[in-house]
């Protein structure tokens, strides 16, 4: 995020501390558009990602599998705070919440399988604020128990970060 600018429609790494925005900022889009922006995005989402799941769920694992392959390499561990769906989804009432569940699933169960993950959140809206996601606790329950129990690279048990984990 820029100094002072709010990022519209997500951003792109460029450099270490540096991000390049995908879109308008706060300070240089009217406000009316990006209020029908964020309007929009929330009543299309759900309908994009159901007109090619499997296209979203492949795009989302063979980034997860390219970033562990990379961290694998470098002999690096991940850490993913900000995650695998949507990440500006409001909790609206109404709004179907099932798809952002599924491709958060999905995300979570590749990253823990690929051993290469030390810290992963499940979803941007696991708090309990947004009870779209927090009233279903077995979701939650299954996540965590997949994390908890996935494998961890065994070259990465020898850092320093492993050792203060």
């Amino acid at each position: 995020q820029l100094k002072g600018q709010a990022t519209i429609l997500g951003s792109r790494s460029v450099a270490p501390g540096q991000v390049r925005p995908l879109a308008m900022t706060s300070t240089s889009a009217p406000k009316r558009l990006l209020n029908a922006g964020n309007h929009n995005l929330q009543l299309k989402a759900a309908g994009t990602y159901a007109e090619k799941p499997a296209y979203w769920q492949k795009l989302l694992t063979d980034k997860i599998a390219r970033l562990a392959h990379a961290a694998r390499s470098a002999r690096q561990p991940l850490m993913t705070t900000e995650c695998w769906a949507i990440v500006d989804y409001k909790d609206w009432p109404m709004l179907p919440w099932s798809w952002v569940k599924e491709v958060c699933a999905i995300g979570t169960l590749n990253a823990s399988a690929a051993g290469q993950w030390a810290a992963i959140a499940t979803s941007n809206f696991c708090g309990p604020q947004f009870r779209g996601m927090w009233r279903d606790v077995d979701w939650h329950r299954r996540l965590t128990q997949a994390i908890k129990s996935g494998p961890m690279d065994k070259t990465l048990r020898l850092g320093r970060l492993w050792r203060r984990l």
